[in-house]
């Protein structure tokens, strides 16, 4: 059994984070060619793609953005999140959506993407400049 962690991120639009959605997206794609693979080869071997949303890990401090105190209900804890990562992948699940969050995240994106995308740029812009598009974002560079 193997499990790869990607994010809900790695399924949907994530402004500023453009580096972490695309190695998630990565993950969710390299998964499911394995994935697919492995069953025409029928292979023993499994392999799970685990899509949690938001956890409350230090990638969520990263861009200095503090979560809506309104909002944190819907964070959880990585403990009871792992627990259920594995409860699901020893039962067979080949997809994981561990928390509330990324299976609200799934289903809104696919009823409604762009009220999706302006909930993901409401959570993570630093300043009004960047919630409108008003300033432009900022790109570090290593002399």
């Amino acid at each position: 059994l193997i499990i790869n962690m990607a994010s809900m991120a790695g399924h949907l639009p994530s402004p500023f984070m453009t580096s972490y959605a695309a190695s998630k997206s990565a993950i969710v794609g390299f998964t499911r060619s394995l994935q697919t693979e492995l069953r025409l080869a029928a292979s023993p071997v499994r392999v799970c793609l685990v899509c949690p949303g938001f956890i409350d890990t230090p990638i969520m401090k990263l861009r200095g953005v503090e979560f809506p105190r309104w909002l944190r209900w819907i964070i959880r804890a990585p403990e009871p999140t792992a627990c259920e990562i594995i409860r699901k992948a020893l039962a067979g699940h080949d997809d994981i959506y561990p928390d509330f969050s990324g299976r609200l995240m799934k289903r809104l994106y696919r009823w409604a993407p762009g009220l999706t995308t302006c909930g993901s740029r409401l959570l993570l812009a630093q300043n009004l400049a960047e919630l409108f598009g008003r300033a432009p974002i900022a790109i570090s560079r290593k002399t």
